[in-house]
């Protein structure tokens, strides 16, 4: 008889990205992550909108009293648009981790780390590490601040670290639910490096990308970039405790520096946005491996 396949012959990295896509297609076979999608769609919606509409109604009702004609108050008015991108955003994660967490019968925590508690010491060291790198690659490109930065748009100093306390607070919620939204699933690979958590690698990344909606491709690359670092850093280290940390002080230092609107209207603008998408990506994933190589060599000492 004739073989069709012979499977025998078939490389083994093809055998187990086959197997991987497979796993993939079973469990939405099985419904479970399709489910989630559903109804964390539906309760992230649902708290979004309802959050919304408070807001609004607050907006409403602060705008028709002198509240609005105080500085501190004008700033975070001002801010107001970071803040309702970082509620809805927060909404979804918070209704994805709810629908998650009962579907599967995990705990909330597994989804964001694989230890008994949350590291805080990676986190600052995601946070510490990832703005210096960012800082260091912004102003390799440019020296002039733009004039919707805080450092030259608020000319009182108690301002200006207002503005800045007011956009970590906003970003840290934003920071965190898109690691839980897009990498939340990374973190029961815990360390393994293998087609399937590869795959799921390639995935997150690519869904982190156009989940932006901005489809240039020079957004679409610099973005799968930032993805694909922090996701390696989720499998690497078992948790989403370093990539958070570098996704807030990334995402901080850039409002900070390029101003409230988020847009890159310093002198070369472009290499700014390449230089630290690209830069810092390779930079982060460097960082990782240090830490798991400096932990592995404090463990054999201990053994020794």
């Amino acid at each position: 008889m004739l073989e069709i396949c012979n499977l025998e012959n078939t490389p083994r990295s093809a055998l187990s990205i086959s197997k991987a896509i497979l796993d993939l297609v079973d469990a939405f076979l099985g419904l479970k992550y399709l489910a989630v999608i559903v109804l964390g769609s539906i309760c992230g919606l649902v708290l979004a909108t309802a959050g919304i509409l408070f807001g609004d109604a607050l907006n409403s009702t602060l705008s028709q009293s002198d509240w609005r004609k105080l500085e501190f108050v004008s700033i975070i008015y001002a801010a107001n648009p970071l803040l309702q991108q970082s509620f809805i955003i927060s909404c979804l994660a918070i209704g994805f981790l709810s629908a998650a967490c009962l579907i599967f019968r995990r705990s909330w925590l597994s989804f964001i780390t694989s230890r008994k508690q949350f590291s805080s010491g990676l986190f600052l060291a995601g946070l510490a590490l990832f703005s210096i790198t960012n800082l260091v690659v912004i102003f390799s490109v440019t020296t002039a601040p733009s004039s919707d930065s805080p450092l030259t748009f608020y000319k009182d100093w108690r301002h200006a670290a207002f503005f800045c306390v007011l956009v970590v607070a906003y970003a840290a919620p934003m920071a965190l639910a898109e690691d839980i939204l897009f990498r939340g699933w990374l973190v029961k690979f815990s360390r393994e490096i293998n087609s399937k958590s590869l795959l799921f690698v390639f995935g997150s990344s690519v869904l982190f990308s156009v989940a932006h909606l901005q489809w240039d491709l020079a957004s679409l690359v610099l973005r799968f970039a930032s993805g694909l670092a922090y996701a390696w850093a989720v499998m690497r280290l078992g948790g989403l405790e370093f990539s958070f940390g570098a996704h807030l002080g990334k995402n901080t230092v850039l409002v900070w520096l390029l101003g409230q609107s988020g847009q890159f209207d310093w002198k070369y603008s472009y290499e700014i946005a390449v230089y630290t998408n690209v830069v810092g990506s390779i930079g982060l994933i460097l960082m990782v491996e240090t830490f798991i190589r400096l932990r592995q060599v404090k463990i054999d000492r201990r053994q020794h």
